[in-house]
């Protein structure tokens, strides 16, 4: 499989482009590069010349450790292996098995100089008959090796993945039975970016700390009107009570996480909340579920940091993958 004390794993979202070094077992970051690169970057390319200009990219980056042994294992997780990624691969089908046995990947090869070149595990996504996601299922498998979601017999978990497409998993039996995707994060973009809306708030603010008393207001008009019916005051706010724009942006993204939160069907009979993502976002949905009133008794979910449910969910596969291919 190669170096047995470090890999490198690549997590290729939409909108963004991560690329860690990784020391196995202790899973700590030795190295680190993010770029705005997504796979939106290269979606407009014709399958042929995609590949190659994201195979030439990502050379681009790897040539950044030029001491890197050349055995080193890569694995390359999210939009990669879609159908405007690097390689389509299918996906694997629902109910997932947590331990990774059901991904499907495939090799993708890395362009380096002097006709050399090294191979990457590509990973692919998971489906159920009417909802997608890649990229989730190895955030899913780390989760599950840090926290053990799902492990207690006929207990369910409500895995929240905080992101711009945020999806809310059931894991039962260290298994995802379903999940259901929500546009949060594109949706605040589209509205902040134009529009009617648009005028009336901040976008910058979002980059603030977080106005939780506006946030909260957006939660509540949220699930009193309804999303469709919720999201004009934030134009009414504006003109009739004089709210301010930064005000009004942290009441955006009440109103849009708060409609998250229409049906939780995994919290009911003894279920359990997992949030996971970058703390920023955790602390949202935190505040949402809080004032919503469906965390029991005031108990914080536990919660686990994003970048540490992708590592551990690449090293998972990698080892697996290792175990499978044999010597």
């Amino acid at each position: 499989m190669g170096n047995a004390d470090i890999f490198v794993g690549c997590d290729w979202g939409s909108t963004s482009f991560r690329l860690r070094l990784v020391e196995f077992g202790s899973r700590r970051i030795l190295a680190e590069q993010s770029t705005a690169n997504g796979i939106k970057t290269f979606a407009a390319l014709p399958t042929a010349p995609r590949a190659e200009a994201m195979g030439h990219f990502f050379a681009e980056r790897l040539s950044a450790w030029p001491d890197l042994p050349p055995a080193t294992p890569i694995i390359i997780t999210g939009m990669a292996s879609s159908n405007v990624g690097w390689q389509q691969l299918p996906y694997a089908l629902a109910p997932f098995p947590l331990d990774g046995s059901g991904c499907q990947t495939g090799r993708v090869t890395i362009p380096l100089a002097d006709s050399q070149s090294r191979d990457a595990l590509l990973v692919s996504g998971v489906r159920t008959d009417d909802d997608i996601m890649r990229g989730e299922e190895c955030v899913l498998i780390g989760a599950n090796a840090l926290h053990r979601c799902g492990a207690r017999p006929a207990v369910s978990t409500l895995a929240l993945l905080a992101g711009t497409h945020p999806k809310h998993a059931l894991l039962r039996d260290n298994t995802l039975l379903s999940f259901r995707t929500h546009l949060t994060g594109e949706l605040f973009e589209g509205l902040a970016s134009s529009g009617l809306l648009a005028t009336s708030i901040e976008r910058e603010a979002a980059g603030a700390a977080p106005d939780w008393d506006a946030f909260r207001s957006g939660v509540r008009c949220s699930r009193d009107r309804g999303i469709s019916g919720a999201l004009f005051q934030v134009r009414a706010r504006d003109v009739l009570r004089g709210a301010s724009k930064a005000a009004n942006t942290w009441f955006l993204s009440g109103l849009l996480v708060g409609a998250e939160f229409e049906r939780v069907p995994a919290i009911q009979d003894g279920g359990e909340l997992l949030l996971i993502g970058e703390p920023r976002r955790v602390a949202l949905y935190r505040e949402a579920l809080k004032e919503l009133g469906l965390t029991s008794d005031g108990a914080e979910p536990a919660a686990i940091d994003l970048a540490e449910a992708v590592i551990a969910g690449q090293e998972v596969l990698l080892s697996r993958n290792r175990k499978t291919a044999g010597p």
